[in-house]
Formats: C-alpha cells, sequence, structure tokens
C-alpha cells in the first residue's frame, strides 16, 4: 500500500518501487510507535543513512525519507518544540552525536617544564610546579567540554585561567567575582603567570602541550575521516573552529604578545586541521555515491582509457622526473582499481599503499619531510595533467572524476602529513605548523608556493639553482657572454602562469609553464612584478618564483 501511493505522487519505476521495499522492511524492524515519545527527524534519517551506506543501497532525499515514514506509521504528527523542549532536544542530539565520537581518548601526558638555569626574580620551584599541575588540570577541563560537545564553555575555560580582563576595568582592580579564578590566583598568582609567560622554556613548554592537546582532540572529534558524520554535528565543528581564534584572543588580552603568538598557532593549526578534516569527510561522502554507481564507473573508465597518458607522461616528467616505470604502474593500478567497483575503503588502502611505495626509500632519513612535499607536487602535477585532458576531450565522467580528484588530492594530504608526523616523531598538528602544511590543494593547481619562494629557501638551495643555470648555459654550447646578449635583445614576452610543480631533488622550482601560441595574446603585467624571473629553457618560458597562478608576467 504504501509502495503503491508512492507509485502514484512520485511516479516512481517499478526498480525503484523494489529498491524501497527494502528500505521499509529495515524501518519497520528498527521502529515502532509509542503514545507521548517523539524523536528528531535528522536522528531517523541520519540512522537510515548509515544503513544504506552498509548495505551498499542508494538513499532516499529527506523529503520522501519523511514520506515513507508517513507511509507505514499512520496518524503521526510532527510536534513544533517550545523551548524547553527545544533545549531538551539540543542535550538529546548531543548524546546522539557522541556515539560518532571517541570518547576513550585521553589526554597524553605532558613533558617537564625544564627552566634550566634561568634566573627570573620572584619565581621559584613552586611556581614552575603550580603553572604545570594547573595547565593540566586546565587541558583536561577542554578535553572535557569537547567530548560533551559543550563548545561554547571553552571560551570561559580561557578567560578563567589566564585571568580575563574586561577593557573597561579598572587597572590593579583585584577579580573576586569568580570563584575559578581566584582558586588560581592562590596557587598561582597573576603577576607570576605573567613573568612566566615571556620565559623561553616556558613558551615551548606550552606549544609543546598544546600540540599534544589538539591532537587529542582531533582525534576525539573525528576518530575515522572516512565515516559519516551527521551534517549537524560537521557545522558544529566547523563552526566551533571558526571561533576559537577569537576566543582566545579576547581571553589572553593581559597576557605578554609572544604568549599570545604562542598559543593563537597552535589554535590555529588545530582549527585548520578541523576545517580540513571536515571538508575531507564530506567529499568522502558524496564520493561513495559515484564509487557505488556501475554506470558512472563504466563511463569513467570509458573517458580514463581515451586519455593520452604518454603525453601526459611526456609533459610532466620535464617537471617532476619521476620513473616511467612508477607512473605506469599507478596507472595501470588505479584502472584496475576502478574496473573491480571498489568501495571508498578499498581506494583508501590502495592511496596508502602508493604513499608506502613512494616514501619507502626516504624512512629514518632526514630527508623524508622534504620527499613528502615533493610527492604531494608531483601527485599534483600529474592529476591536474589527467583532469587537463579529460576537460579537453569533454568527457562525459568529468564531474565524476572532479569529486574524486578532490577526495584523493585531500586523502592523499591526510596520509602524508601523518608519515611525516610518525617519522619526526611529533604530532600531525605540530607538522603542519612546522613544515608548512597548512595550505590545502585546489581544484587544479597547487596553490601553496612558500616552499619554493626566495625567502624560504636556504643558502645552499639557491646555490644550487645557481650552479644548475651556469651548467645549462654551458651544455647549450654558447659562451655566458654571447648567451647574457642574446637574451637581452630578445623580444619581451608574456607568459601566463597555468600550473605549478618543482623539480625532484627540489631545486630550479618551476611553477609557470605556457604554450607559445598564445604568449601574444595575454595583457601586459604590472610593473611590480621584477622579482619574477624568466629563465627560458629548451625553447619553453618558464616562471622561476611566483606568488599565484593565473597571474601573468613579462620576460626579462
Amino acid at each position: 500500500m504504501a509502495i503503491e501511493t508512492l507509485q502514484k505522487t512520485e511516479g516512481l519505476s517499478s526498480q525503484r518501487s523494489s529498491l524501497l521495499n527494502s528500505h521499509l522492511q529495515w524501518l519497520l524492524d528498527n521502529y515502532e510507535t509509542a503514545e507521548g515519545v517523539s524523536l528528531p527527524r535528522s536522528t531517523l534519517y541520519n540512522h537510515y543513512l548509515r544503513h544504506c551506506q552498509e548495505q551498499k543501497l542508494d538513499p532516499v532525499n529527506a523529503a520522501s525519507f519523511g514520506k515513507l515514514i508517513r507511509s507505514i506509521f499512520m496518524g503521526l504528527r510532527t510536534r513544533r518544540l517550545g523551548t524547553r523542549a527545544a533545549e531538551q532536544t539540543v542535550i538529546a542530539q548531543s548524546q546522539h552525536h557522541q556515539q560518532y565520537l571517541d570518547v576513550s581518548r585521553a589526554l597524553p601526558d605532558f613533558v617537564e617544564l625544564d627552566l634550566g638555569e634561568t634566573n627570573m626574580d620572584n619565581i621559584g620551584p613552586d611556581d614552575v610546579k603550580a603553572l604545570q599541575s594547573l595547565y593540566r588540570e586546565h587541558c583536561e577541563a577542554i578535553l572535557d567540554v569537547v567530548v560533551n560537545l559543550q563548545f561554547s564553555l571553552i571560551e570561559k575555560l580561557w578567560q578563567t585561567f589566564w585571568r580575563y580582563s574586561p577593557s573597561d576595568s579598572v587597572e590593579g582592580a583585584t577579580i573576586t567575582e569568580n570563584s575559578g579564578v581566584s582558586e588560581i590566583e592562590g596557587r598561582l598568582p597573576c603577576s607570576r603567570l605573567l613573568v612566566l609567560c615571556r620565559n623561553e622554556a616556558v613558551l615551548k613548554w606550552m606549544s609543546s602541550c598544546d600540540h599534544l592537546m589538539y591532537q587529542a582532540l582531533v582525534e576525539i572529534l573525528i576518530p575515522d575521516v572516512l565515516r559519516p558524520i551527521p551534517s549537524a554535528l560537521t557545522q558544529a565543528i566547523r563552526n566551533f573552529a571558526k571561533s576559537l581564534e577569537g576566543w582566545l584572543n579576547n581571553a589572553m588580552n593581559t597576557i605578554p604578545q609572544r604568549m599570545i603568538q604562542t598559543k593563537v598557532a597552535a589554535v590555529s593549526a588545530f582549527a585548520q586541521t578541523l576545517r580540513r578534516y571536515t571538508s575531507l569527510n564530506h567529499l568522502a561522502q558524496a564520493a561513495r555515491a559515484v564509487l557505488q554507481n556501475t554506470s558512472q564507473i563504466n563511463q569513467m573508465l570509458s573517458d580514463l582509457n581515451r586519455v593520452d597518458f604518454a603525453n601526459v607522461q611526456e609533459q610532466a616528467s620535464w617537471v617532476c622526473q619521476c620513473e616511467e616505470g612508477m607512473v605506469q604502474r599507478l596507472e595501470q593500478d588505479f584502472k584496475a582499481t576502478l574496473q573491480q567497483q571498489s568501495s571508498l575503503e578499498q581506494w583508501a588502502a590502495w592511496l596508502d599503499n602508493v604513499v608506502t611505495q613512494v616514501l619507502q626509500p626516504f624512512e629514518d632519513r632526514p630527508s623524508f619531510p622534504r620527499a613528502a612535499r615533493q610527492f604531494l607536487l608531483k601527485w599534483s602535477f600529474y592529476s591536474s595533467m589527467v583532469i587537463r585532458d579529460l576537460t579537453l576531450r569533454s568527457a562525459a565522467s568529468f564531474g565524476s572524476f572532479h569529486l574524486i580528484r578532490l577526495l584523493y588530492d585531500e586523502y592523499m594530504f591526510y596520509l602524508v602529513e601523518h608519515r611525516v608526523a610518525q617519522a619526526t616523531g611529533e604530532t600531525p598538528i605540530s607538522v603542519m605548523g612546522e613544515y608548512g602544511f597548512c595550505v590545502r590543494f585546489n581544484v587544479l593547481q597547487f596553490e601553496d608556493l612558500n616552499a619554493m619562494s626566495p625567502a624560504n629557501i636556504d643558502k645552499d638551495e639557491m646555490s644550487e639553482m645557481d650552479s644548475d643555470l651556469e651548467e645549462d648555459m654551458e651544455e647549450s654550447g654558447e659562451p655566458l657572454a654571447k648567451r647574457e646578449k642574446a637574451e637581452v635583445e630578445h623580444e619581451h614576452q608574456v607568459i601566463q602562469v597555468i600550473q605549478v610543480g618543482a623539480l625532484e631533488d627540489g631545486s630550479n622550482p618551476v611553477v609557470g609553464v605556457v604554450q607559445p601560441g598564445i604568449l601574444h595574446s595575454l595583457p601586459q603585467p604590472p610593473q611590480n612584478r621584477a622579482e619574477h624571473i624568466l629563465t627560458p629553457s629548451a625553447g619553453t618560458p618558464t616562471i622561476r618564483h611566483c606568488s599565484a597562478t593565473g597571474n601573468t608576467y613579462a620576460s626579462v
């Protein structure tokens, strides 16, 4: 009866009706009516989505799901909530959302604070011990409110610990209205806290503690980046991340600037990680529908087989200098995994295996982080070349490839940052700050050029670049003076940055390449771009350093 009703109202096919029969049976097996009991619609729908994911079924949208429920449980009414009922619903939703958290995770041990031989006025061993114990209790309190999803309480915890003083308060006034502040003040007076906040050893110790705490919070809130998370919880986490810096800056208005900078750097990496992981989770759920759709997978295979991978390899190898055999193996493995209609979890395992193969030669070596960054650049470059080919061919499955490429780039980034953290003995959050990993991948280009800018390239690397350029000129068979004169007489051209990459050894970064055919059709660049140096190489104009893709620059 329920299916017949939906067939009339929705125009369902017989195949779709058969699928809905299984959904209806699941509802009957899992729910029943009860007098005086109500459930949020989002709770039922999220439960239903998890069932569809586990059984590899295509879910109906929320509106159709509501019609399914009403077609089975006749007389069901929608209850609009008053203020008190709404508060109770929020509590119930928080309890429901806790099943997606890893509430068993505890705060790791902090290292001991050692001031060494430093002498500070009026600071004794008892003050150092008080700071350690108070900060540990403070971090445990933060963990507790996060586990209970009471994000707004964190601002109050920060204000209490850092002795927040409203901007209009009288300087030197004694804070007595907050019993928490009074208790902390008795154990570590604010004047001594301010002295400690200026000590370099304290700054490093607190940064280390923050990285450990924030990493624990990330693993509590998002224990599995691929597991479906309710949209309400995702939005709550993103809003929390957006508020963190403002809360902390406001709470520390009386604290020395160096301590504020240290604290904000850590909380900023934490907020960025939450935003990245929730975005990755969102992409994963969108990609599941593609990976479970047989017709879409077949179309993707058909379009992928038309890609000219020989041409992709020829263009990319000039920039990346990757081993051709490795690239061909990855191509064949990718096609085979796609043809097997692998699940998202199977794709994740494949990507993890790729990272292992590529980075294994660098394990236990100081060059591991650098090799990891180079791998991300090469991965992005190759995948952008494939997407470019699909775009030019107007591939029917371009949308599916676009989504999959976004997901795989983000997940590869996630895997690499964890490998670097493991190799360096640090947390992924501290790796984000130390190695500049905070910049995300863009759709068609890698946006982070900090590692390639002159300010971030050490003297050894710069000397390597200079010597490489000299070798190139010497190999051309022309005297340097003649070569320089020819370049001066060369007609000034304009090139546009359309791709990002770097050579395998990290030297001679090439961040812009353009086909000669469009050189003269581009507009003149701004006059303040003298730092961007054009280097002709093998007849192809390139820019060695650049601040953004899409810009145009004149040759020099």
